[in-house]
Formats: C-alpha cells, sequence, structure tokens
C-alpha cells in the first residue's frame, strides 16, 4: 500500500511539473499550525499512556502555482516548510512531597518538506474569490527533535488537505489570500512499542500573489 501511494505522488508530481509552462500565478504563504499527534495505544497496560496529544504551536512557509485557472477552479500545488508533532505536560511527584507534583512541557517535533497538489474549486466576485481545497500531500521528514518516547516517524508520508479560502483582490497591490486548511495522514505515521500515531493539524494561512 505504501509503494502505492509513492506511485500515484510521483505521477501527481511529474503531471504538476508537466503543466508548469502554464503556471497562471504563483506566489507565497506562510501559516501558523496547530498540531498534535492523534496517538492510539497497542497495550492493555495501565501504566502505558498517550503522551504526545496535546496541541503545538509551529511554523509553515513555502510557494504555491495555479496553472490551469478555470473561471469555477484552480489547480495548484505548494512546496511548503512545515512543522509538525504534539505538545505533551508530564507531570511528576517528588519522593519528599508526594502531595505536590510539577508539570513539565515536552514537544515532539517532526519537521518536513511537504508537496501538496490541490483542487480548488471557486466563486469569483469583483473584490474577492471564495474558494475550497481538496488534495493530496506528500511529506518528506527532514529531522525530528524531542525527548523520550522516541515516536518515529516515517521518511516518507502521503497524507490529505481539506480546507477553505478567501481571495482579496483589491485591497493591497499585491493580492492576498488567507486559509484554514486541516491536513492529516491516510494511515499511521509515527509508532513506538506501546503507541502509534497520525500527525494531525490544523493551518492558518496568509499568503500573497507575486
Amino acid at each position: 500500500m505504501k509503494i502505492l501511494f509513492k506511485v500515484i505522488f510521483i505521477l501527481l508530481v511529474l503531471i504538476s511539473f508537466s503543466f508548469s509552462q502554464i503556471i497562471s500565478n504563483y506566489g507565497i504563504k506562510a501559516a501558523i499550525v496547530s498540531s498534535y499527534l492523534n496517538e492510539t495505544l497497542k497495550t492493555d497496560n495501565p501504566y502505558i499512556q498517550k503522551i504526545y496529544n496535546k496541541k503545538k504551536i509551529g511554523p509553515a512557509f513555502g510557494m504555491f502555482f495555479h496553472f490551469l485557472n478555470f473561471d469555477f477552479l484552480n489547480i495548484e500545488s505548494e512546496f511548503i516548510y512545515i512543522q509538525k508533532g504534539g505538545h505533551a505536560e508530564l507531570k511528576i511527584r517528588t519522593l519528599f512531597n508526594p502531595e505536590n507534583s510539577k508539570t513539565h512541557p515536552l514537544d515532539r517535533i517532526y519537521e518536513f518538506l511537504q508537496m501538496n497538489i490541490n483542487l480548488c474549486p471557486k466563486l469569483g466576485f469583483h473584490k474577492f474569490d471564495l474558494y475550497g481545497l481538496f488534495g493530496i500531500s506528500g511529506n518528506y521528514l527532514l529531522s525530528t527533535s524531542g525527548p523520550y518516547p522516541e515516536l518515529k516517524s516515517e521518511d516518507f508520508v502521503i497524507g490529505y488537505n481539506l480546507g477553505a479560502g478567501v481571495t482579496l483582490n483589491n485591497l493591497l497591490k499585491y493580492r492576498l489570500l488567507f486559509e484554514i486548511v486541516y491536513n492529516n495522514d491516510f494511515q499511521t505515521s509515527v509508532e513506538d512499542i506501546d503507541r502509534k500515531a497520525k500527525n494531525e493539524n490544523f493551518q492558518f494561512r496568509i499568503g500573497i500573489f507575486l
């Protein structure tokens, strides 16, 4: 199944580059990413718990390209650096004062180079456009950081995007866009002996057409 996903994604990349001569618009995007690890336990041991299932805030930024720009549809490719992962708050009790506990914040961070192929159906108005966003994402792992337990990520992860946005056409010299995008993995992408998880996130984006 993983090989099939890779083949499909490579085909989409090749199609994207084949249309590179008919790019209609391009620009840059930046985002605030609210992510967490949607964990599932692989054991019935009561001492094993979900850890990195709280939201972590991270950045994302990159470029986008529109090609085959129809009246009611854009086809978009994106090349984005993105931080995903999860946040944990572990309570630790000391031997000498067991009634009081200290909270230790921990972050598990995965850095990816993400390429997205999105279909964006739109409604065009004079001063703004409204559009949806539906697509597939390929994520190449760049680095991993964070303390134990070492939930290891796959080197290559296929996911999907669902979102909505608005383009402001006449507000400034350059056209602006604002998007809310939900991104998730198709399959388990992060795993250790006791846990498996998906990298789930919401992205709050702003972009500018160049």
